[in-house]
């Protein structure tokens, strides 16, 4: 039978090494698959072979931080591993990884993301010049490295190769990218002020980079692969440009075997529905341009491929010869066989909500993958989720996230499956997502919620509201109760208005809001709502008692706003440390009092966090008033708990789930419905 895919299938030898695929695995590893453990956990081993399993032809490792780091909230214990490899014991353990990475018949990489002393970077780095380079989150400040300490640096590198190739390991992966690391900084003509032989000239540039390529080539053979994880471009003016980064690649051809190439900064590199679009992700256009320029080297964008048709006919068009992926791999462990069945329809889509990622400093300290609820318990899934013991007739109320997700599980545990949603579509709260150009992600996850309950004979009864009695009277087994949630006004004078609205009454109904609109409430869901009516043409301004909006958003998601929004849209205003005192319908007034001392201080020795500045008419401490046309108030929402309740003794088993039981997000969604479909 033809392959759908044939061009992703298709293996590629580089320097003589055969690579299974085009698909390549990167050095993301959820954080909460690993303990305290100073050795990888039975979890992080089964998460690397599955990646193998499940279609990666290359499986990039983490690599280790320092130990002394553990207890350092600041070095991100939670983020990033911290595995003794001065333990011969430990050494056996990531032999095992490697061995069982090969047993797939994929290559395992070793990630060395920095390598340099503390302290110092390619050049003298002060607070004032990182904040002047846009404060690149993971910038070393710090005095100028000496070439003693690069020659060192690059020992040090070549050792650490030498070693995990003799633990099995078939490649390294240089990071090198966001202005982040000692070689990232050293290609940098914005960075590297050096006027040695490491500095100046674009020659110069290269030659840090060259040089470690070349010695780890000497020591471990042509055959152990050098990966370079590159941002194609620098993405400030007088950076480094596209030609520079073909340049250097051609002169590492021999060196530098692939090249992942990232987006300027971390944040479009891992991104969200705000900052990308799912045909034309950003470093799409960086690969193709290097393509056309001649680079020798394999070029594997990363950031935004899922859809194995997109990646086919990218490939096959020539703008890239791999597909850089990480979340792609945990939001479906069956994405490799779905390939392989041509199936890419089925592939479950990764709303991009970064959550796997789990940086959010000073909010929710977000750990699962929101859409595949297997993630995390893969060594306990017998015990969580065994096998159904007979076919039961299944009742779901509520075609939400919870309720579709629950349906779906449910079904393909072999059991009859009835959803009830009351009103005349499926998809609840996911609803906005068809009305805002940003929320893309969870509109493809909507629908592909609604696709596979057809697929799976899930029977849909929309505009249906069934009674307690008529439920019971049907004789089901198990009923599953996701009635979701209401919005909530805050307790803000003249917020009970009926003229004044809340979120999920303005999308797809901005025409029927006031050209000036005031938004209250800065958390993710105010923040939204705002952009969407500034997207709308409306002149907005949103209020939030927190120091910064959206700070229960992922640090990754409040980022991406900050830079496409909050500069790029003249009609969007906001005031932060605002308590509103009273709304109406054509004013509200607030009182902006700033707290005395941030609430995050910068991580030791790293540039600080891109932050919102606080200018504008509101920056100053004070009382104001803003005459507008419309007012949006978001006050959270209140479970309707009642309303699932009121099933609870229409069969053997019931489940109360979703926002109707603890109002949340979609991964919680996720989880509760898989946690009560597996136990029917």
């Amino acid at each position: 039978m033809e392959q759908t895919y044939r061009h992703i299938l298709t293996p590629l030898a580089v320097q003589g090494v055969v690579l299974k695929n085009r698909l390549y695995g990167t050095k993301g590893l959820p954080h909460f698959q690993q303990g305290p453990e100073t050795f990888p956990s039975e979890n992080v081993l089964r998460y690397y072979a599955n990646l193998a399993r499940n279609g990666a032809a290359v499986v990039t490792v983490k690599g280790m931080s320092p130990l002394r780091d553990r207890r350092n909230m600041h070095g991100d214990s939670a983020h990033m591993t911290m595995w003794d490899i001065t333990d011969p014991a430990v050494k056996n353990y990531m032999a095992q990884m490697a061995e069982l990475i090969h047993y797939y018949g994929s290559k395992c990489f070793i990630n060395i993301q920095r390598a340099q002393p503390d302290g110092v970077n390619i050049s003298e780095v002060t607070p004032e010049k990182a904040m002047a380079l846009g404060a690149p989150m993971g910038m070393a400040m710090g005095r100028e490295i000496t070439k003693e300490e690069i020659r060192k640096t690059i020992a040090g590198i070549v050792d650490t190769c030498r070693m995990y190739q003799d633990l099995g390991f078939d490649g390294v992966n240089l990071y090198a990218s966001y202005q982040a690391s000692l070689l990232a900084n050293s290609f940098s003509p914005l960075v590297n002020c050096r006027t040695d032989e490491y500095g100046g000239s674009l020659d110069n540039r290269c030659r840090l980079i060259l040089e470690l390529a070349s010695a780890v080539k000497s020591a471990c053979g042509p055959r152990f692969l050098v990966e370079l994880q590159f941002s194609g471009e620098e993405g400030i003016p007088g950076g480094y440009t596209l030609d520079d980064t073909a340049y250097l690649l051609k002169k590492a051809e021999g060196l530098v075997d692939i090249v992942q190439i990232r987006a300027v900064n971390g944040d479009l590199a891992h991104p969200v529905g705000l900052n990308s679009e799912k045909e034309a992700p950003i470093t799409l256009a960086y690969s193709a341009y290097l393509k056309q320029a001649g680079v020798p080297t394999v070029c594997a964008p990363n950031g935004g491929y899922q859809d194995p048709a997109l990646i086919d006919r990218w490939i096959a068009e020539g703008k890239m010869d791999m597909a850089a992926m990480c979340r792609s791999f945990i939001c479906d462990f069956d994405y490799y066989e779905k390939i392989l069945d041509g199936r890419g329809e089925d592939v479950t889509p990764c709303i991009r909500c970064n959550n796997c990622h789990g940086i959010n400093f000073d909010g929710p300290w977000h750990s699962f993958c929101s859409v595949n609820p297997e993630m995390g318990i893969q060594s306990r899934k017998d015990l969580l989720a065994p096998p159904a013991a007979a076919k039961k007739n299944v009742a779901i109320i509520g075609g939400g996230p919870a309720g579709m997700r629950a349906a779906l599980e449910a079904a393909k545990r072999g059991h009859a499956v009835t959803l009830f949603e009351k009103s005349a579509v499926l998809g609840g709260q996911l609803i906005h997502a068809d009305f805002c150009s940003f929320k893309w992600p969870l509109r493809d996850y909507k629908n592909w919620l609604i696709a596979q309950l057809d697929k799976h004979g899930v029977a849909v009864r929309t505009g249906c509201a069934p009674t307690p009695e008529e439920i019971s009277a049907a004789g089901f087994d198990a009923v599953i109760a996701a009635t979701g949630a209401v919005a909530k006004r805050p307790p803000i004078p003249g917020a009970e208005d009926p003229k004044i609205f809340t979120p999920m009454q303005v999308f797809g109904r901005a025409s029927a809001l006031g050209r000036r609109v005031v938004v209250v409430g800065g958390s993710e869901t105010g923040m939204e709502t705002a952009l969407y009516l500034a997207e709308q043409g409306h002149e907005v301004t949103v209020l939030s008692r927190q120091t910064k909006l959206a700070s229960d958003a992922n640090q990754i998601h409040y980022i991406a706003a900050l830079r496409k929004f909050y500069s790029a849209l003249d009609n969007f205003h906001y005031a932060v440390n605002a308590a509103t005192t009273s709304v109406s319908p054509t004013e509200v007034r607030f009182t902006v009092k700033r707290p005395e001392a941030p609430s995050m201080p910068p991580m030791p020795g790293m540039a600080p966090m891109p932050q919102a500045a606080e200018t504008g008419p509101y920056a100053a401490d004070g009382d104001y008033v803003i005459p507008c046309d419309s007012v949006v108030v978001c006050g959270g929402v209140a479970p309707e708990q009642s309303a699932g309740l009121q099933y609870s003794g229409c069969a053997r088993q019931f489940f109360l789930i979703g926002d109707c039981e603890t109002p949340g997000r979609v991964y919680q969604a996720t989880r509760a419905a898989y946690a009560a479909a597996s136990q029917i």
